[in-house]
């Protein structure tokens, strides 16, 4: 069963506030956080750490100090304490997302905030079937289902492991109209991949796949003071996070 969590960004506001909880990432995260150019990226690198680190500690039954992450050749984070664990983290905007699941299986997540783009660029990364499909959408729906597509293809690339090491013309996804199903063209591995988008906020698109077919009904949604409470162990009935 895929697990999919939602936290939503702190305010920059609290910035100096946010930047002590470093001390409970790894060095080396740290001193990616310190040499952030924006702070808003600062804090959801910080935040997307904090909240990984929180569910294994549930799943685990370990305090923070005994996790520790390495990566995989292509550059995927991997815990190191259980290797076949799975779990991907993606941001956008003003959310970061987490999908976890059962030892073994492959997922990958990815959350984008909607914005205004000029579509040309479909034409030029998505493969020419998905290309077709979107130009023939009405113009109100254009938009959205450029971002169905991107998110979807990105949670593929995730849960392959191998990233933008596979061109994203080099496979096609397609979201059928009227049922919603999600299907994908592919000849890059012999597993079945499977899909599920969820509705975390209006203004963006969320989208998980995995080698599983079991997903869960809804996102969990968690906010910064119980991720703070369970990483540093200090109660807090309100914080200005």
């Amino acid at each position: 069963m895929v697990e999919v969590y939602a936290l939503p960004l702190p305010h920059e506001d609290g910035f100096q506030k946010n930047m002590e909880l470093c001390g409970y990432v790894s060095s080396e995260k740290n001193t990616r956080i310190q040499r952030m150019a924006s702070k808003k990226d600062a804090l959801r690198i910080l935040w997307a750490d904090l909240l990984i680190r929180v569910l294994i500690m549930d799943k685990y039954k370990l305090k923070n100090e005994e996790i520790s992450f390495i990566t995989n050749p292509y550059g995927k984070p991997v815990f190191e304490g259980d290797p076949s664990f799975a779990f991907n983290l993606s941001h956008s905007g003003n959310w970061i997302v987490a999908a976890v699941a059962e030892q073994g299986q492959w997922i990958g997540v990815d959350i984008e905030e909607i914005r205004p783009i000029e579509l040309d660029i479909a034409e030029r990364f998505f493969a020419p079937a998905e290309y077709r499909h979107l130009i023939t959408e009405s113009k109100s729906r254009q938009l959205g289902y450029f971002y169905d597509l991107w998110t979807l293809k990105e949670s593929y690339l995730k849960a392959t492991g191998a990233g933008l090491t596979l061109p994203l013309d080099s496979f096609a996804i397609h979201k059928d109209r009227e049922s919603g199903t999600i299907s994908i063209s592919q000849t890059h591995s012999a597993h079945a991949f499977f899909f599920r988008q969820y509705d975390v906020d209006p203004s963006y698109k969320l989208s998980v796949c995995s080698t599983e077919e079991g997903f869960a009904a809804a996102v969990k949604r968690v906010d910064c003071s119980e991720v703070y409470e369970r990483i540093s162990g200090i109660p807090v009935k309100s914080t200005n996070l």
